[in-house]
């Protein structure tokens, strides 16, 4: 699957509430594309759903380390 293709399908994932799917389409992007902050964030996001920001911590600072000018 492309970029595109797994982060639209990690997104339809989470507003349906499948966080462990939206999960594992992310962690593909992270096999895949390593330096995308925007599957970090999501990745974080989901995690913070799930109610684990503690978990979500490293993640959000990564995207901020990888784009730390994107707001």
């Amino acid at each position: 699957m492309t970029l595109i293709e797994l982060d639209e399908l990690g997104k339809k994932y989470y507003n349906e509430h499948e966080y462990t799917k939206a999960l594992n389409c992310y962690a593909q992007v992270f096999a895949n594309y390593p330096e995308i902050a925007m599957a970090y964030n999501n990745y974080a996001m989901i995690l913070k759903a799930m109610g684990k920001p503690k978990l979500s911590y490293n993640f959000f600072k990564t995207a901020i380390d990888l784009a730390p000018d994107d707001k």
